[in-house]
């Protein structure tokens, strides 16, 4: 047993690439709408032993292929250099962010894991990480193909680009870990690259999320940040520095370096926005709070411990006449990795939803999905159960015409009595009634970071 928390129960790796064609240990039915794939990303260490922090490890692909009530399942690893490398030496070579021994190859021309997000974008299904270069997969087997830079221009993005759905633009932007310098991008629906603007942000930050909304880009930037000499003291590349504050770039979709404009936020950190949208002179910013980044020491070296500072809805109000922005809480309910309609990202919207936590708030994971209604300000709540663990709830629409929150949430459940993995599809409406149907698996799905649904 391993004494790191995260590589304990489903936080565990797994070791196998496994095919299971035509699963049949599904209880109820698969809807007849459900016509696609839903693709899962997370780390999964090659070399437990060395690893430091959850979010270090090796990446691996899950997919959940379904047609016509049928389901299949895949799992791989990303071949990142990074992983071919530590394979072929027997051990981890890169070092993580607590780690300062420098035992690293000096022919490695990346460090990506690729262990946070997967989408599909311009033909091309993308596996990302934070300020890393985009390794291309084969969307069906899972097989790796490759770095994909964009022809050279792109050579590293974020983990969370952001959809314009009327038109299929992708949004994204990238930072470099120690600089100020941060980079927005937007890319046709084909792929090609419209625009790239460079703006300068108030410190080096771990910016792991942004937001789009009709009109303009916004940067939260949060004092976790980055200082690439702390590791030859003896100290994490990130540290918590809450007297720093938390500041709010906001740049139009269309603007230029020197229209942006940096508003002051009270010091907290947010690793994943739910939704953005423009309200006449103002824009409204949804997002999971916490009072300061846990995982990461403060100066002092204490790291928060699970419960201590956990995430929270929470809306901003930034008035663009006054230049001033204020919060308000919408629930105190631990939650994290908010999902909605993205057919309405940058838009109104009324329904969202979260993992969440409900019982004990000092255990690591989730064991419930909580659904927001934002219009009449009620919750919904689906338990798992104390020692269940569930993943990311993925919105899908149940026809691509259909009105917000008509579809379903396809979310992964880890089953401690099996200690395997069932994908749960419930009706997104009705989240707390009898699940539409559980597709049993008789592996786990360590438990991971973002995915998506992609219809056929």
């Amino acid at each position: 047993m391993y004494s790191n928390p995260f590589l304990q129960g489903n936080y565990a790796p797994i070791f196998e690439e496994n095919y299971f064609e035509n699963i049949t240990s599904i209880i109820g039915e698969i809807p007849q709408e459900l016509n696609g794939v839903l693709y899962r990303n997370g780390p999964n260490p090659l070399f437990p032993d060395n690893l430091k922090h959850w979010f270090e490890g090796d990446g691996m692909l899950h997919m959940f292929s379904i047609a016509n009530g049928k389901i299949s399942y895949r799992n791989r690893w990303i071949a990142t250099e990074r992983f071919n490398l530590e394979r072929e030496a027997g051990k981890m070579l890169i070092r993580g962010f607590r780690d300062p021994s420098p035992e690293e190859p000096t022919n490695i021309s990346s460090r990506t894991t690729a262990n946070t997000n997967i989408i599909q974008h311009g033909g091309k299904l993308l596996a990302l990480q934070e300020t890393a270069c985009s390794i291309e997969m084969n969307p069906l087997d899972l097989t790796t193909k490759g770095m994909w830079d964009f022809g050279g221009q792109i050579p590293q993005m974020s983990a969370h680009p952001h959809f314009d759905a009327a038109t299929g633009a992708m949004h994204n932007f990238a930072y470099t870990p120690g600089s100020n310098d941060l980079a927005y991008f937007i890319f046709d629906k084909d792929g090609a690259i419209k625009k790239t603007e460079g703006i300068s942000a108030p410190f080096s930050s771990f910016l792991h999320d942004f937001f789009i909304t009709k009109d303009y880009a916004l940067f939260p930037v949060h004092p976790l940040t980055f200082d690439m000499k702390r590791p030859k003291q003896g100290k994490s590349i990130l540290m918590w520095e809450p007297d720093l504050g938390s500041h709010l770039g906001i740049l139009p979709h269309h603007g230029k370096a020197n229209d942006v404009i940096w508003l002051s936020m009270n010091p907290c950190y947010v690793f994943h926005y739910m939704n953005a949208y423009q309200e006449g002179n103002k824009i409204i910013l949804d997002g999971l709070k916490t009072k300061r980044a846990n995982f990461f020491p403060d100066a002092n070296g204490k790291i928060a411990e699970p419960g201590e500072s956990p995430p929270e809805l929470t809306r901003w109000t930034i008035n663009l006449e006054q230049k001033k922005v204020t919060e308000q809480k919408l629930d105190s309910t631990p939650a994290e990795f908010p999902r909605f309609d993205e057919r309405l990202t940058g838009l109104p919207y009324r329904h969202g939803f979260v993992a969440a936590r409900v019982g004990s708030i000092t255990k690591l994971g989730f064991n419930a999905i909580v659904h927001y209604d934002l219009k009449n300000n009620t919750q919904t709540i689906r338990d798992f159960g104390e020692e269940s663990m569930v993943s990311e709830p993925v919105f899908v629409p149940r026809q691509k015409n259909s009105p917000e929150g008509d579809g379903f949430i396809l979310a992964v459940v880890y089953v401690p009595e099996r200690n395997a993995s069932d994908l749960y599809i419930l009706d997104a409406m009705n989240i707390d009634k009898e699940p539409l149907a559980i597709v049993q698996l008789t592996q786990r799905v360590p438990n991971g970071f973002h995915g998506n649904w992609y219809d056929f």
